[in-house]
């Protein structure tokens, strides 16, 4: 076996993801997984829908007054996901 192709599974994984063009769906996956998981089912019963789109997150919620205490802390969760993702995946998150 050679040294030089050594690669552990992880990164062979995600080159075989990158390969076949499903990574940003599966970062997108992970990205909604992680914010529902930070907003809990309290909030999340509030939250009519969300998706990620161009790696922006999109959430539609029925309070307004929640709609704009969230959106004081738009960085805080962006930062919550990209650290749960272990990289700088999102951009922006925007309240509809």
């Amino acid at each position: 076996m050679k040294k030089g192709n050594l690669q552990n599974l992880g990164d062979a994984i995600k080159q075989v993801f990158s390969d076949l063009g499903i990574e940003e769906n599966i970062l997108a996956t992970q990205a909604e997984l992680a914010f529902e998981q930070m907003m809990g089912k309290y909030i999340m019963g509030y939250v009519e829908s969300f998706h990620i789109k161009d790696r922006e997150l999109h959430i539609r919620i029925k309070s307004p007054e929640l709609k704009s205490e969230l959106s004081m802390g738009k960085s805080k969760i962006k930062d919550h996901i990209n650290s749960e993702l272990k990289q700088d995946y999102l951009t922006e998150i925007k309240f509809l």
